[in-house]
């Protein structure tokens, strides 16, 4: 199944979120993938936090769409690829790293 046809077929927004993941860490042959969801019109950005504790529940945080890398690909619509994170001088990592925030 294609990454259309999975999201086409996902039932739940957290089934799709983790499969977007699991794909894209594929794809990109890459250790971490953060998915960042964009409401243009509140602007504000959203991330599924991962809960190891209860792995039912979707949790999400939000912020200010001018902050974080995913902040900066959200406005400039560009890809942003890097070695070392660390050296963005846009990196947040609470916004930015996937693993930087586990509920539970």
């Amino acid at each position: 199944m294609n990454l259309v046809e999975s999201v086409l077929s996902s039932l739940s927004m957290k089934k799709y979120i983790q499969q977007c993941e699991k794909d894209f860490k594929s794809i990109f042959n890459c250790e971490r993938v953060n998915m960042v969801l964009v409401d243009r019109f509140k602007k504000d950005i959203f991330r599924y936090i991962h809960n190891d504790q209860d792995p039912k529940r979707l949790q999400t945080r939000s912020y200010p769409i001018d902050q974080g890398l995913a902040g900066y690909v959200a406005i400039s619509c560009h890809t942003v690829f890097t070695d070392k994170l660390s050296d963005e001088n846009r990196y947040i990592p609470e916004i930015d790293d996937p693993m930087s925030i586990q509920e539970g």
